[in-house]
């Protein structure tokens, strides 16, 4: 997207405020998407911040980042094969601080006094060791198998999760698989990449009909190909139709 105002949150907001009768407040749909986030990371995002503006209804709009994690055969159902700690970066000596007040000098002491690893965050594995998991460390050997099963499957239980979050806190949920260019994909020759996108699309609906929340799925045919960016990506057209879609759904109708 070439500005905000392409986005989907920006004209969901738009076309909910033009169809809002004047006696309703101002809808307001807070773009919290984070780019190549996970539903892992979309959880912490609502636990620790989202759930604090109180909203009244949520839009988890996920499932292709996740699914793009499959293809590795380190693949762990907690995603420590991806994840990296923040490392403790050691101070400047402090006979050298001076000359950092020169940017030219700064590249220098950087290049030559750190590793990259130190702030590239390029090898030092997440150490979980210590915290609870949800699946049994024994069987991560087995994971090319068991990551399709709901037990075992990070997808699956972290949208469980972010879905109880919300529940708790009264929040109303709808579940919005990213719409998928099937005519792009079948020319995609990664057979794992779809076969993780269609568990994660089972996976919602199985997930909304266990929680008895709202799923709203985009239909092949209802965004044309030319509105596609690649794969899941789409232009504005393509928001537009998102937009159009969620807007008229029941839950909304209380704002007309």
């Amino acid at each position: 997207m070439n500005t905000y105002q392409e986005c989907f949150p920006y004209l969901l907001e738009k076309k909910l405020n033009n169809k809002s009768h004047k006696k309703y407040k101002k809808v307001e749909v807070i773009n919290a998407g984070v780019e190549g986030s996970t539903i892992f990371e979309i959880q912490n995002l609502y636990n620790n911040k989202i759930r604090y503006f109180k909203p009244d209804l949520v839009i988890i709009h996920s499932g292709i980042n996740d699914a793009l994690l499959y293809d590795s055969v380190l693949y762990q159902p907690d995603y420590s094969h991806v994840f990296r700690n923040i490392p403790i970066i050691r101070p400047v000596p402090k006979n050298l601080r001076f000359f950092l007040r020169s940017n030219l000098v700064s590249l220098l002491v950087i290049t030559f006094l750190y590793d990259n690893n130190d702030y590239m965050l390029s090898e030092k594995i997440v150490n979980n060791s210590a915290v609870p998991r949800w699946f049994d460390n024994k069987l991560k050997n087995s994971s090319a198998e068991l990551m399709w099963q709901k037990n075992y499957n990070a997808y699956y239980n972290n949208l469980k999760c972010l879905i109880r979050s919300c529940q708790a806190d009264t929040v109303g949920i709808i579940l919005f698989p990213e719409p998928i260019n099937q005519q792009k994909l079948d020319g995609n020759e990664n057979s794992l990449l779809k076969k993780a996108l269609d568990t994660h699309y089972i996976f919602q609906k199985q997930l909304a009909d266990e929680f008895a929340i709202e799923f709203v799925a985009i239909k092949n045919n209802e965004i044309i190909s030319l509105d596609f960016l690649d794969f899941c990506h789409v232009n504005k057209a393509g928001n537009e139709q998102k937009a159009e879609k969620i807007s008229s759904l029941p839950v909304f109708s209380g704002c007309y």
